[in-house]
């Protein structure tokens, strides 16, 4: 199984200065397969990431059903502003 972290396939959407400092949050459960990270400004501290919140959902695809090889990858993305709710 392949599995391509959230946080990396939005990179290229983060703004200059943006990026994810800490990891991803994952949650696999029976109601689907759910993540979230935040966002810091460069200049933001360690505790207060000023960016914003990026949750979404994961997909599976597969590769080579034969061979049993699938993929879990982002399906999409949805960016929140600090202090708005979901």
């Amino acid at each position: 199984m392949e599995f391509v972290d959230a946080k990396d396939g939005y990179a290229s959407q983060l703004n200059p200065g943006e990026g994810v400092w800490k990891g991803t949050w994952n949650d696999f459960s029976k109601d689907g397969l759910f993540f979230s990270f935040s966002i810091w400004n460069k200049d933001d501290c360690n505790a207060n990431p000023t960016a914003g919140k990026v949750s979404g959902t994961y997909r599976i695809t597969a590769i080579d059903k034969e061979k049993g090889k699938y993929k879990i990858s982002a399906k999409d993305y949805k960016r929140i502003p600090i202090g708005e709710d979901e």
